[in-house]
């Protein structure tokens, strides 16, 4: 993996923790979690910042963000 790929993989990361952030504003970890599928106590880590969702990871919550609009 190039260092682009790297940077824009941790770009996109990143995007999505500052995504949950504004979305943690308008509904509780409990529905955030019956969108995404992620546990309650991983989004409050990604959310606070104490870890990264992994691309995988990540990739599954941008996706879920329609449902979360909805």
């Amino acid at each position: 993996m190039s260092i682009t790929d790297k940077f824009e993989n941790l770009k996109f990361r990143l995007m999505v923790v500052e995504r949950l952030r504004l979305l943690k504003r308008m509904y509780s970890y409990k529905e955030l979690s019956k969108v995404t599928g992620v546990p309650e106590t991983v989004l409050c880590r990604y959310v606070k910042g104490s870890i990264l969702p992994s691309l995988e990871q990540a990739e599954r919550i941008w996706k879920s963000r329609d449902k979360i609009l909805d």
